[in-house]
């Protein structure tokens, strides 16, 4: 949580620094959406890096795992448990299309 505070503070800092200029040439509107776009940017870093990336860990330690320990049939099985697993998370969240 402290990671996703930071990068707030330090992009609300830089938006802070910015030169009078920048925002006397843009309108409010653009402006907004400026900082709208940096939350989403936000959100989708704290989504990949704290939800998809433990996943994806977890997903090739089990692969990788197994792949020594088990046969052949078995390990195709596994890969198509994982690759089916991956296809439910991208469906579960549209938003990382």
């Amino acid at each position: 949580m402290s990671l996703k505070r930071n990068i707030k503070e330090g992009a609300l800092r830089h938006t802070i620094e910015l030169l009078i200029d920048f925002y006397n040439d843009k309108s409010s509107i653009e402006v907004v959406e400026v900082i709208n776009l940096k939350e989403r940017f936000i959100n989708l870093v704290d989504y990949l890096l704290f939800n998809t990336m433990p996943f994806i860990i977890n997903i090739i330690t089990i692969t990788v795992y197994l792949s020594h320990f088990i046969n052949r049939y078995i390990r195709l099985i596994v890969i198509a448990i994982v690759v089916l697993q991956i296809w439910v998370e991208l469906v579960k969240n549209p938003k990382l299309f």
